[in-house]
């Protein structure tokens, strides 16, 4: 960063701290100064505005264990081709924050029911 970017950099910062209005930070890039607006930035893990998932203060749900119990013998349920009722066949259909961790969840189940049908404990 040369002297006079380093410069504009100070008044441009003095100015964002004394300007009236929501804070837009600054930040020099490569000698060039951009502008980062965290208004339209969204967390991956709680769907909020202006932080991203790294910067997260809230913690993650935890499902307990008879959830996901339920959830991987309803995928064994489906795959041996029994029929569920409706209750337990809308469990796919609900959408909730967390919706690609229980995509996630739902191929582990599946992958989970698929083991014990090979190695029964």
């Amino acid at each position: 960063m040369t002297f006079w970017s380093f410069i504009i950099y100070l008044v441009l910062l003095i100015y964002e701290v004394t300007r009236p209005g929501p804070n837009i930070p600054l930040r020099p890039n490569l000698g060039v100064l951009q502008v980062v607006r965290k208004s339209g930035i969204q967390c991956y893990n709680c769907k909020e505005f202006r932080h991203v998932a790294r910067e997260c203060q809230k913690l993650k749900r935890a499902k307990d264990t008879a959830y996901h119990r339920e959830k991987m013998l309803l995928c064994k349920q489906e795959e041996a081709g029994i029929q569920l009722n409706a209750e337990q066949a809308n469990w796919r259909n609900d959408i909730d924050d967390d919706e690609l961790e229980d995509h996630e969840l739902e191929a582990h189940y599946m992958y989970m029911a698929q083991l014990q049908q090979v190695s029964p404990d």
